[in-house]
């Protein structure tokens, strides 16, 4: 026989293991979705820098049309897998940062950013406006993962979006590219043809190509 104490404890377990029942199907619920839903997957930049505004573009847009604003359910992932999940059908539209156009799908550049180099403002470049390719190649960098579009960008040198936060707040440098400035696309990709982007996915990429 469990002591007084035992007994207690047996009670607090019961307890906590309703309350872990009632986190993870909260949070199933919040991965739920209606299948009137537009599902998007993409990238990590786009989703910290550009969906947010998009979609709230595309929001004001219906509001202004009199239509009920639809749900835009995204998953953040990084280029190579925002292409798989379009792929396979997991999603209806992806937004990828990577300068190469996968084969097999449709695909529109909706939007162009400018790859710069960050430095910390102690760093031996922080005063310059610019730096030469050749210096940056011979310079230990910190990069992306694999896979990612960023990383992608700078193997053919990092993004102006990514580190826009820290250089309007004053604790990054942004370096420009030289002898020629180096612009990575984003791009929206879809399964089909152009005639099979439609309804809410085609309202998006529109939104996103207006800025």
């Amino acid at each position: 026989m469990l002591s007084a104490q035992g007994d207690l404890v047996v009670v607090w377990a019961r307890d906590a293991l309703a309350a872990m029942d009632r986190f993870n199907a909260a949070v199933a619920s919040l991965r739920q979705h209606s299948a009137t839903d537009l599902v998007v997957a993409v990238s990590q930049t786009v989703a910290a820098h550009l969906l947010p505004a998009w979609v709230a573009a595309l929001h004001g847009r219906q509001i202004g049309l009199g239509q009920h604003p639809s749900p835009v359910v995204f998953d953040t992932v990084n280029s190579d897998e925002v292409i798989r999940k379009v792929h396979e059908g997991e999603c209806a539209l992806g937004f990828i940062e990577s300068p190469n156009v996968p084969t097999g799908l449709s695909s529109r550049v909706v939007h162009w950013d400018s790859m710069v180099v960050a430095v910390g403002l102690q760093h031996p470049w922080a005063s310059r406006d610019s730096v030469d390719f050749a210096e940056v190649a011979a310079t230990p960098l910190i990069v992306r993962e694999q896979g990612s579009g960023t990383r992608a960008a700078l193997d053919q040198v990092l993004s102006e979006l990514a580190v826009a936060d820290d250089v309007a707040l004053g604790r990054l440098r942004a370096l420009e590219l030289e002898p020629v400035p180096l612009r990575r696309p984003i791009i929206a990709v879809w399964q089909g043809g152009a005639r099979d982007l439609h309804g809410l996915a085609r309202a998006l990429v529109d939104v996103a190509v207006a800025g």
